[in-house]
């Protein structure tokens, strides 16, 4: 092979591994991105939202509790601050959940994307192409 053949094979291997490692980068990254934004989400909103629900429930506790009672107070209030406390959280978490996941897997789908593709495209770009013969090619 000459040197113009190789560096022609060199050049669109590493176009045809550009494009690869983009496609597999940005699948990766959205299949990546949205399993992390799950469970990232799930979590957040559970610590979240016990967080919330216990301040919120001793806040609610004590305002109630003065007006209603100290144990009715504390008891509706420790239930409405759970309760509020969760839904909040649970959003919360799952919007900062999939916001952090797919940021994460699209950073993380497009490094290994590009990384595979270029290595996929060089090994293609590179390899051993059969000799033309005088019936044709030779396998």
């Amino acid at each position: 092979a000459s040197g113009h053949e190789t560096v022609l094979r060199l050049v669109l291997g590493l176009v045809l591994g550009l494009v690869l490692g983009l496609v597999l980068g940005l699948v990766l990254g959205l299949v990546l991105g949205l399993v992390l934004g799950l469970v990232l989400g799930l979590v957040l909103g559970l610590v979240l939202g016990l967080v919330l629900g216990l301040v919120l429930g001793l806040v609610l506790g004590l305002v109630l509790g003065l007006v209603l009672g100290l144990v009715l107070g504390l008891v509706l209030g420790l239930v409405l601050g759970l309760v509020l406390g969760l839904v909040l959280g649970l959003v919360l978490g799952l919007v900062l959940g999939l916001a952090l996941g797919l940021v994460l897997g699209l950073v993380l789908g497009l490094v290994l994307g590009l990384v595979l593709g270029l290595a996929l495209g060089l090994v293609l770009g590179l390899a051993p192409r059969p000799a033309p013969t005088a019936r044709g090619w030779d396998p």
